[in-house]
């Protein structure tokens, strides 16, 4: 017989604690600066590119993930009514963000052993879609490592848009030319309630990127592209900072939590 009982640790969502915020919303009552791209957004900004080790212009904040997804399709320039690529396993997100975008989502099997999309299986749909495939959309399974250079080298060989859904990505990521969306959603091992970041070494991509985000604005507040609101405001950006200044400790915890497991899996 099965004994359920057990006494093993879970990792809670817990975000960082109020008194740690309360010196960034000082500044923000000081500063009067509550949305648009406001100085503790651009420190945010600047802590988090020096983490993934990409310049300040190859990065930009959202207020949610789904939207930087959704945005990034468009910001390519995909053509609407055309397929994208996306594997079977992933969260309803993902989904919500290509149909958003004018795109018809094409379900694809996941290997077995890594719980992801694989390169081969792109260069078969591609031979039955043809031209109708316009993206690919591979999923980094809670965090996995993807072969970036690969999805670079399959997006010049068969012309398709890639963009990598990393929302779990936040302490495995890997600079690339290729968008990557990261989560910074309250269940995330960086989570700052709602939140997240897109990240592309292609710096023309961020550029547009941050008119999509900004209704289509340039910087003489012409309208040229099609865009909504999807900035992250000041007091989002107030948690991150604070979230930032505790990662090393709540990271250790993290850890401590996954090598028990581990050693208890073993037997």
């Amino acid at each position: 017989m099965l004994d359920y009982k057990f006494n093993y640790p879970l990792k809670k969502t817990k975000l960082v604690s109020y008194k740690k915020i309360i010196p960034y919303l000082k500044k923000i009552d000081s500063s009067r600066w509550y949305s648009n791209f406001g100085p503790l957004s651009d420190d945010f900004k600047s802590r988090l590119s020096k983490k993934f080790h990409v310049h300040h212009n190859q990065i930009e904040l959202v207020c949610n993930a789904t939207q930087g997804l959704s945005l990034a399709i468009q910001t390519l320039n995909i053509p609407t009514n055309t397929y994208c690529a996306v594997p079977s396993l992933t969260f309803p997100a993902t989904i919500s963000a290509i149909t958003h975008a004018g795109l018809k989502p094409y379900f694809i099997d996941i290997d077995p052993i890594n719980f992801m999309v694989t390169i081969e299986s792109i260069l078969k749909l591609k031979k039955v879609l043809g031209s109708k495939l316009s993206t690919v959309i591979p999923v980094s399974f809670f965090g996995k490592t993807l072969n970036l250079k690969e999805w670079e080298r399959l997006q010049k060989k068969i012309n398709v848009k890639v963009i990598i859904d990393s929302a779990w990505s936040f302490d495995n990521f890997q600079p690339s030319t290729l968008p990557q969306v990261i989560s910074l959603h309250a269940t995330k091992v960086l989570g700052i309630g709602e939140g997240g970041v897109v990240i592309s070494k292609d710096k023309n991509f961020i550029k547009n990127f941050k008119k999509s985000i900004n209704y289509g604005f340039t910087t003489n507040r012409d309208i040229i592209v099609k865009g909504t609101n999807a900035k992250m405001s000041e007091y989002t950006a107030a948690i991150g900072l604070a979230s930032l200044d505790e990662w090393d400790k709540r990271k250790k915890k993290i850890h401590k939590i996954t090598n028990y497991y581990i050693s208890k899996l073993k037997k």
